[in-house]
Order: C-alpha cells, then sequence, then structure tokens
C-alpha cells in the first residue's frame, strides 16, 4: 500500500512536466517578479488537519500532505494534497486530460470522471475509482488552478465509495473560492 501511494504521487508529480505544452503558456524563472502562492481555507469539517508529509525541490514543485490527527500518509481515510508547480505547461483541461490517461494505463475502466466546472484558468473536478493494484474504493474532489506562472492542484480524497453529499458540497464550495495571489515580500 505505502508503495501504490508513493507511485501515486510520483505519477501527479511526473505529469507537471510530462503534460501538452504550449508556448505561450511556458515561462521563465527569470520572467517572475514575485512569487504566487494558494489562498485556500480548507474546511475542517469535524477534521483536525495534520501535515503527513511535505516536499519542496525550489524552481520545480511542493508537495503537502495533510491528514487527520492520528493518521499518517500511508494509513489514512482522508487526505488533503496541495500542490504547487512551478511551471505551467499546457491548459489545466490538458493536465486533466493526462490525468486521466495515466490512471487508465494503471487501472484500465476502473475510474470515472467528472467535470464540475471549469474557465479559462482552472478545473475543477471529481473521481471514483474501485479498487485497483492494491488501492480501495476512493472518490476525489479535485481543481487545478494556474496563476500567472504558477499551477497549483488542490485535491480532497477520502477511501470511500462516495463522498456524502454535505462533504462533498462544502469541498466543492471551498475549492471554488480557491485563488491564486502573489505573495508579499
Amino acid at each position: 500500500m505505502k508503495n501504490s501511494i508513493i507511485i501515486f504521487i510520483l505519477i501527479y508529480l511526473v505529469l507537471g512536466a510530462g503534460c501538452a505544452t504550449t508556448q505561450e503558456n511556458v515561462q521563465t524563472q527569470q520572467a517572475k517578479p514575485q512569487e504566487e502562492g494558494l489562498e485556500w481555507s480548507v474546511p475542517a469539517a469535524g477534521t483536525h488537519w495534520v501535515t503527513g508529509n511535505s516536499k519542496y525541490i525550489e524552481g520545480k514543485y511542493s508537495i503537502t500532505e495533510l491528514v487527520p490527527k492520528g493518521e499518517t500518509v500511508h494509513n489514512w481515510s482522508e487526505l488533503l494534497t496541495i500542490q504547487n508547480f512551478a511551471a505551467k505547461l499546457g491548459t489545466p483541461e490538458a493536465f486533466l486530460d493526462q490525468l486521466k490517461t495515466t490512471r487508465e494505463k494503471l487501472c484500465p475502466g476502473t475510474t470515472t470522471w467528472n467535470v464540475i466546472a471549469k474557465d479559462e484558468h482552472s478545473i475543477l473536478y471529481e473521481w471514483k475509482a474501485k479498487p485497483c493494484v492494491g488501492w480501495p474504493d476512493q472518490h476525489e474532489i479535485s481543481r487545478i488552478i494556474d496563476g500567472q506562472w504558477n499551477r497549483f492542484r488542490i485535491a480532497y480524497t477520502a477511501k470511500v465509495k462516495e463522498i456524502s453529499v454535505e462533504k462533498r458540497d462544502l469541498m466543492i464550495q471551498s475549492m471554488s473560492e480557491a485563488t491564486v495571489k502573489l505573495k508579499e515580500n
């Protein structure tokens, strides 16, 4: 299970570098006047979240995974993931299409996808996956958001066939309100 989770995380990270590209979206590090950050009010919904994993590679990406208190990234029931990719390659929709392709190769026919909302700079979606490669049933709500230079991905995942309507609505509203802001120096 531990290796499956690590592989899944690595797939997401590799996709940041492997998505379809368009020249107008590729930004150089020298063009960045300030750093961007994600402004997202993570809903507690009765859960006390703690950092289960955090990794930062300057100029490339960062990932933070939050789990309920008492759980770990190797044994969780719910997981909040916040990723920051230092470059945007392609559109948020192209990034999602690459995630779908990768998931389908890994677990053919086990995942259903639903786009909830999209615009020019973001896409909010969910997927439900049947058990595959040692993973149990999972339901995830996620949003890919582009800033001027960075791409962010936020996700709430639960090891259930279906997230409750109340929690789903809460996460969709919270993720819909997330924005990319310039960090103050």
